[in-house]
This record gives structure tokens, C-alpha cells and sequence, in this order.
């Protein structure tokens, strides 16, 4: 088994009956996203995520990485604090608000959102009717249990 970590991208095929997905990775050593396939219920773009798996070579598209069991992590970069906000999980968070956001509170902006989502409102075009009517909060963090991703029916 290997073990890889990344930012997922984006999502280019998801079959909602039996949760197959495929789906770009940026590994942080890696110019070339990296192809993830398998049962990932739950993914969404912007997340760090760490995947338990298998290369596989697939013969119409090339090497894959298959998908065992994955985990949902805090994000560590400035760029996957923004993309997870930018993700569409929280009502009301698009690119624009969480560029103005991440740039306010840089590395320590999860731990904002999470304990002192009233702080929000020092970000331009946040006020606190936002903040308590447009916004998820706390914020939907997935990162603690582990997901399995078995790729057996």
C-alpha cells in the first residue's frame, strides 16, 4: 500500500449510485496533478486529503492512483485554507470572500472561523447579519474520522 497527500483540485467524474469518482490531486511535490480513482464519498474540492492505495496503470487513461481508504485533513497551506472556503461548503464563501478572508487571517483563519466567527465582520464585505444569516458556522470541519473508500461492492 502507499500513502499520498494532497489538495484535491478538482472532481471530473462522480457516479452518485455508487460513489465511484474520479478526480485531480495536487500533490505538493508534483507540477502534474495526479488522478485519483475509487469509492469517495464526501470529497469535495479544496480539501486535503491523505490516500491510502495503489498505482494502477489504466489502459485507456494512463497511471491512476486507486483509492483504498482516505482521511480528510486540516488544510496546512494558505492556498487549501482558501480553496477549502472557496469550495462551495459554506453558504455564502466564494474566491473572492475567501482570498479577502485567508489574507486577513493567513495560517490561523480555520481557528477564526471555528472559535471567533464574530472576528468575520474586520473582513471587507462581511458584516455580522452575514455572518449569523448567510454562513455555516461552526464550520463543517470533516477532518477527524477517517472515511473508508472501499473499492470492493
Amino acid at each position: 500500500m502507499s500513502i499520498i497527500h494532497g489538495l484535491l483540485e478538482r472532481i471530473s467524474y462522480h457516479n452518485e449510485e455508487n460513489d465511484f469518482v474520479v478526480a485531480k490531486l495536487r500533490e505538493k511535490e508534483k507540477k502534474k496533478l495526479t488522478t485519483i480513482v475509487g469509492n469517495l464519498s464526501g470529497i469535495n474540492p479544496g480539501e486535503s486529503i491523505k490516500l491510502t492505495g495503489k498505482w494502477v496503470q489504466n489502459k485507456r487513461f494512463g497511471e491512476q492512483f486507486q483509492v483504498e481508504t482516505f482521511e480528510v485533513t486540516v488544510p496546512a497551506t494558505l492556498l487549501g485554507i482558501q480553496k477549502y472556503l472557496a469550495s462551495g461548503l459554506i453558504k455564502g464563501i466564494g474566491s473572492i470572500m475567501s482570498e479577502r478572508i485567508v489574507e486577513k487571517f493567513g495560517l490561523h483563519t480555520l481557528k477564526v472561523i471555528e472559535k471567533k466567527p464574530e472576528r468575520l465582520s474586520e473582513v471587507e464585505g462581511i458584516g455580522p447579519k452575514r455572518i449569523s444569516m448567510n454562513l455555516s458556522w461552526p464550520m463543517p470541519y470533516p477532518f477527524i474520522s477517517p472515511r473508508g473508500a472501499s473499492t470492493r461492492s
